[in-house]
C-alpha cells in the first residue's frame, strides 16, 4: 500500500455503516462483500483510503482463492480455463489490487491484475499436486 495516493484521506464521511465490494472474475459468478465504512480505532472515524484498499483486497482474495477451493465452486462451462483459481492455478499471491471504482451508491468494484505471468501460472497445472500432510 506504500504507493497508494492520498492513502490517509477519509473515504466515507456522512455515509451508511457499510459499502459493497463487487468482484467479477472470468468464469465465476459475481460475488459481493459488505465492508464497514468506519474505523473503530481511537479516534473513531471514517476508514481511510489505505484501510479501504487493505480491507477490500483481503476480502476479495479470501473469497476468490480460499472460498472457491473450499466449496469447489465450478467455473461456468464455456469459461476460459486460464482464469481458474486454486492451488495449481491462480493464487492469492498472483494478484495485485490496482484500483477501486465507485460504480453505484455504496458500491465499489476492484480492478485486479496478475503479478505472475499467465504463462507461468499455466505451468502449475503440469506439476503433480502437493502431498497432503497427515497430522
Amino acid at each position: 500500500m506504500q504507493d497508494l495516493l492520498d492513502k490517509d484521506d477519509n473515504m466515507f464521511e456522512n455515509c451508511g455503516p457499510s459499502v459493497s465490494i463487487r468482484l467479477q472474475w472470468p468464469g465465476y459468478r459475481a460475488w459481493t462483500k459488505q465492508i464497514p465504512t468506519m474505523d473503530f480505532k481511537s479516534p473513531k472515524g471514517p476508514i481511510t483510503r489505505a484501510k479501504l484498499a487493505k480491507t477490500s483486497h483481503a476480502a476479495m482474495l479470501h473469497n476468490l482463492c480460499v472460498s472457491a477451493e473450499k466449496v469447489k465452486e465450478r467455473m461456468e462451462m464455456e469459461a476460459d480455463r486460464r482464469w481458474k483459481v486454486g492451488a495449481r492455478h491462480i493464487r492469492v499471491e498472483d494478484l495485485i489490487l490496482v484500483s477501486l471504482h465507485h460504480i453505484s451508491k455504496g458500491g465499489w468494484q476492484p480492478q485486479l491484475r496478475l503479478r505472475t505471468p499467465l504463462s507461468e501460472i499455466q505451468l502449475r497445472r503440469l506439476q503433480p499436486p502437493a502431498p497432503h500432510s497427515v497430522a
